[in-house]
C-alpha cells in the first residue's frame, strides 16, 4: 500500500489469494501508532483493523483476513477487491491506499 504521508513510516500490505474453490483477502498494516483503523474498499467500510504492538519489539502492526467459504477466525468475503481502491483510516483520515489490480 502507499503511504500519503499522514503518518511517516506508514506502510501495508495486500493480498488476494484464489484457488481451490476459496478466496482469501488479507490487510497488514505496520509502523502506525496503536489504535483501530477503518479499511474501506470501493468507499465501502469493511471491517476495523486493530493495530497492536508485537510483544517484545517496538514494532506495531494490525491484519484482517476475508475468506470465501467462510472460515474460523476469518470475516466473510462478500466482496471483490479487484479494481478497487483499497484505504485504511485513522478516524476521517486515509493513511494509506492502493487501487488493487484487476
Amino acid at each position: 500500500m502507499v503511504s500519503t504521508g499522514v503518518i511517516p513510516g506508514a506502510d501495508g500490505k495486500v493480498r488476494l489469494r484464489s484457488g481451490s474453490g476459496k478466496n482469501r483477502f488479507n490487510v497488514e498494516i505496520e509502523d502506525v501508532p496503536a489504535g483501530s483503523y477503518t479499511l474501506r474498499v470501493d468507499g465501502v467500510v469493511v471491517a476495523t483493523i486493530d493495530a497492536q504492538p508485537v510483544p517484545g519489539t517496538t514494532h506495531i502492526e494490525g491484519e484482517v483476513e476475508f475468506a470465501q467459504p467462510s472460515e474460523p477466525g476469518k470475516l466473510p468475503l462478500t466482496f471483490d477487491p479487484r479494481g478497487k481502491l483499497i484505504e485504511v483510516l485513522q478516524g476521517d483520515t486515509v493513511v494509506l491506499q492502493q487501487l488493487f489490480p484487476n
